[in-house]
């Protein structure tokens, strides 16, 4: 190795030139594949293991590639979660935001600019809640921050938790009926509803010119709410008569309400409990006399009705057998009950002849 190396030396010391460089890179070239080949053999014993291995991942390859349809189907089926990043709160908490007159409709016209509005929470001397029906509103919505309302610097922040509540159409199973007239019964306002929807019960406050229906299912109460439009005419037939009275075509105003049956029976325990004792027990004992009342009326019908069946079991067989046959023979020989009454009335019509003599004969004596 020192010959060569020497011997390199010497040619690029001695042969200077113009074609030194191309001559002198010549024994480099020489020298670099010996080295290369020198150096190969020892490396080249282990690289066939490794060709060989390259030559079986290939086949293995070939054999995971065939289950990758599913995973096509996993990315096709990835697309679930970007429905639910839809869902986002589009809602907004108002603070600081107090104002003589304030209600829903003040605040629309404050947040109008931003776009529409869904539902509106007042919380008075905390804040307000606003829902959007996108997020980008609530985001327009927050630009107002630390901005001047009405003499209040407000603030404005995103909500989390909160959600806007379900429409009352979709699980209501009341209604209230405002604006009813003087004189209106619980007898009226059922016949009234009761041409839309069966009713299951009536709640009327006359003081207030209010009332609650209930319905059995929701299905009950939307049928009657589609029918709101229809003139209250106290449970009279209208459809017959020519010309309609004013007092007749009264229009109601019905709304979705939350009241159940579940929710008065809460209420009412609720107020008993908070009653003293003395007004609890009067309460009792008027509920029992209620229940008492309600069995007397029960037990009486159930008594009518099985009498009137009894009677229609006995009487109806033997008058279809004897009692016709026997009018028949009675009918007959009616001469004589004919010729009574004649007698009678010619004996009954002298009578009254000599009291206007008297009374003749008494005014000429007069």
């Amino acid at each position: 190795i020192n010959a060569e190396y020497m011997g390199h030396f010497l040619s690029v010391y001695f042969f200077s030139g113009p074609h030194a460089p191309t001559h002198a890179m010549a024994p480099k070239k020489d020298s670099k594949p010996a080295a290369k080949k020198e150096d190969k053999p020892a490396k080249a014993a282990p690289k066939p293991a490794a060709k060989a291995d390259k030559g079986a991942k290939p086949a293995a390859n070939k054999a995971a590639a065939k289950p990758a349809p599913p995973k096509k189907q996993a990315k096709q089926a990835a697309p679930a979660p970007k429905e639910k990043v839809k869902n986002v709160v589009a809602g907004v908490c108002v603070k600081n935001l107090e104002f003589e007159g304030m209600c829903h409709e003040t605040v629309t016209e404050i947040f109008k600019g931003c776009g529409k509005i869904q539902e509106i929470r007042l919380r008075h001397g905390k804040s307000v809640l606003i829902f959007f029906e996108t997020a980008a509103a609530a985001t327009r919505a927050m630009e107002m921050k630390s901005k001047v309302v009405k003499g209040n610097k407000i603030e404005v922040e995103l909500l989390k938790k909160a959600k806007p509540t379900e429409a009352r159409e979709n699980y209501c199973t009341s209604l209230y009926v405002g604006k009813l007239p003087g004189g209106t019964t619980k007898k009226q306002l059922s016949i009234h509803f009761n041409a839309f929807a069966k009713v299951a019960r009536v709640r009327l406050y006359k003081a207030k010119h209010m009332g609650f229906i209930y319905f059995y299912t929701n299905e009950d109460a939307k049928k009657a709410f589609a029918n709101k439009h229809v003139a209250f005419s106290h449970g009279k037939d209208v459809s017959k008569m020519e010309f309609v009275p004013l007092s007749l075509t009264h229009k109601l105003d019905v709304r979705y309400s939350i009241r159940t049956f579940a929710l008065d029976k809460l209420k009412a325990k609720k107020a008993h409990d908070c009653a003293p004792p003395s007004v609890q027990a009067r309460r009792v004992e008027k509920s029992e006399a209620r229940k008492k009342r309600k069995e007397a009326k029960l037990s009486a019908k159930a008594k009518k009705s099985a009498k009137k069946e009894s009677k229609t079991d006995k009487v109806e067989l033997p008058k279809k057998e004897a009692k016709p046959a026997a009018k028949k023979e009675e009918k007959k020989p009616t001469a004589k009950k004919e010729e009574k009454p004649a007698a009678k009335k010619e004996e009954k019509a002298p009578k009254p002849a000599p009291k206007k003599e008297e009374k003749a004969k008494a005014n000429k004596k007069k």
